[in-house]
């Protein structure tokens, strides 16, 4: 609708509105933040190899606009190599807010490559996220 306004030689005469209603639709997407940090990685005493093998998690706090189911993925990213496996527990989320905690283990770590005392990141997690 739109308000009519009606004009003569002297100025405005009269008007006339009409009350009109806009409709303001949203598109509501997928929506998830993930805050993260670093994961401390601990030689891991209760392994065969504890020299070499180093494990840590962390925990992560998610705020989703739907139920979320999440994976995780594991490279390795220095010159320190290893095996390295990562998994995510709960996977399933829900819709809002919630926690869940990703950890890692790398075996046959090469740790004489770095520097004695050297903070060195030697591996990357990527979070994966599909709708559940």
């Amino acid at each position: 609708m739109a308000a009519l306004v009606f004009f003569d030689a002297v100025g405005l005469l009269a008007a006339s509105t009409e009350t009109m209603t806009i409709e303001n639709p949203i598109a509501v997407g997928y929506y998830i933040r993930i805050d993260t940090s670093p994961i401390q990685l601990k030689q891991d005493l209760t392994s065969d190899a504890p020299l070499t093998t180093y494990a840590g998690c962390t925990t992560l706090n998610v705020l989703s606009t739907f139920p979320a189911r999440l994976s995780v993925k594991i490279r390795a990213t220095s010159q320190a190599g290893g095996n390295w496996t990562a998994y995510v527990r709960p996977a399933s989320l829900p819709k809002g807010q919630s926690r869940t905690r990703v950890c890692v283990k790398g075996e046959g770590i090469d740790q004489t490559v770095f520097q004695a005392g050297s903070k060195v990141k030697v591996a990357e997690v990527t979070v994966i996220v599909m709708p559940n």
